[in-house]
C-alpha cells in the first residue's frame, strides 16, 4: 500500500515538472509570437493580450468560374500581360514594316540673273529648278527577315511565359476554392473532438481526485484534450490562411 502511494506521489511530481517545463516553453512562444505580431503590424505595444479564437466562419458560396473571371479583370498580372502582348505584337509589325518604306526627297527653287540687283527680282520665275530623289532598299542581306523572325520568336516566348504564369495562378485559385469547404468541414469535426476531449478530461480529473485513476491515465486524458484543442486551432488557422490567400489572389470581396 505504501509503495503504491509513493509511486503515485512520484508520478505526480514528474507530471508537475513536465507541466512546468511545458508552461515555460509556452510562455516563451507567446512572447515571441506577440513580438512578431507587433513587428508585422508596426505596433510599439509590448503588452501581451489575450487572443480570442474566432468562432464565426464565413458562409461559403464560391463559384470557381466567377472567381476566376473576376481575377482576370482585377489582377495586375493579367493587366500587365495584356499590355506586354500588345507591345510585342507592335514590335512584330514594326519589324515587318522596316525596310519596306521608300524615302523621297524633293527640292524646288527659283533662279534669275541680271546686270543689277533690282532686275533680279523683277521676274524671278524666268528660271525654275526642280529635283526629286528616291532612296529604296534593294538588298538588306536578309536582315529584315531575321528581324521579323526574332520578333515573332520573342512574341511566342512571351505568350508562352504569360500563359504558364496565368495557368499556375488559376490552378492555385481553383485549388483554394475546392479546399475551403473541406477545411470548413474539418473545423466542425475539430470542434466536436475538442468538446468531447474536454468532457473526458473533466471526468478523468474527478476519477483521479477520488483515487480511481492513475496519474498516467490522467496525463493521457490531458494530452488528448490539449492535442484536440491544438488541432482545432490549427484547423482554424489553415482555413483563414487560405481564405485571405484567395482574397489576395483574386482581389475580390468574397
Amino acid at each position: 500500500m505504501g509503495s503504491s502511494t509513493e509511486d503515485k506521489v512520484m508520478g505526480l511530481e514528474i507530471q508537475l515538472i513536465n507541466n512546468e517545463q511545458m508552461l515555460v516553453a509556452a510562455n516563451s512562444a507567446i512572447r515571441k509570437g506577440f513580438a512578431e505580431l507587433n513587428t508585422y503590424i508596426n505596433s510599439s505595444d509590448t503588452a501581451i493580450k489575450k487572443l480570442q479564437v474566432p468562432e464565426n466562419i464565413p458562409q461559403l458560396s464560391l463559384d470557381k468560374k466567377t472567381i476566376i473571371e473576376q481575377a482576370k479583370q482585377n489582377l495586375p498580372l493579367y493587366i500587365a500581360s495584356r499590355r506586354k502582348i500588345k507591345q510585342v505584337e507592335a514590335n512584330v509589325e514594326q519589324a515587318k514594316k522596316t525596310g519596306k518604306q521608300i524615302d523621297v526627297q524633293a527640292s524646288y527653287g527659283l533662279n534669275n540673273s541680271a546686270t543689277d540687283i533690282a532686275s533680279i527680282y523683277r521676274n524671278p520665275r524666268s528660271q525654275q529648278g526642280f529635283s526629286i530623289g528616291f532612296n529604296i532598299t534593294i538588298a538588306d542581306w536578309g536582315r529584315r527577315k531575321n528581324n521579323i523572325v526574332l520578333a515573332e520568336l520573342e512574341k511566342e516566348q512571351i505568350k508562352t511565359d504569360i500563359k504558364l504564369e496565368e495557368s499556375k495562378l488559376l490552378l492555385e485559385i481553383g485549388n483554394i476554392v475546392d479546399e475551403l469547404p473541406v477545411l470548413k468541414s474539418n473545423i466542425a469535426l475539430s470542434v466536436k473532438l475538442d468538446t468531447l476531449s474536454q468532457k473526458r478530461f473533466a471526468v478523468a480529473n474527478r476519477l483521479f481526485q477520488s483515487g480511481k485513476l492513475s496519474p498516467l491515465e490522467l496525463q493521457a486524458a490531458q494530452f488528448e484534450k490539449d492535442s484536440a484543442r491544438e488541432n482545432y486551432i490549427l484547423a482554424l488557422q489553415r482555413f483563414w490562411e487560405q481564405w485571405y490567400l484567395l482574397k489576395t489572389r483574386t482581389l475580390t470581396k468574397l
